[in-house]
């Protein structure tokens, strides 16, 4: 990526970060994959899924390690209580 690009936000990884920024998601998530990505540590594995990555809300403290889950979901952020049922459910 050119120095020129990165200035402009042109490629698909900062048009997306900045569109979720604007939209107040934490990330993107993947349902079918059970993964997700927050936007401190965007898109790592380089590969988002086109048709499968989706919007997500970062709920801080859940997750295997506790520095937060990406739940993705369809309208308005759930609470946190939601949040622990529906990652429980899983």
């Amino acid at each position: 990526m050119s120095e020129q690009e990165q200035q402009q936000g042109t490629t698909i990884r900062e048009i997306v970060r900045k569109w979720l920024v604007a939209n107040g998601y934490g990330g993107l998530c993947n349902p079918c994959q059970e993964c997700g990505c927050a936007l401190r540590d965007f898109m790592p594995c380089g590969e988002p899924h086109e048709t499968e990555c989706e919007p997500g809300y970062l709920h801080e403290g859940y997750g295997p390690d506790g520095s937060g889950y990406i739940l993705s979901v369809k309208s308005e952020r759930p609470s946190d209580e939601e949040a622990r049922e529906i990652l429980e459910a899983w």
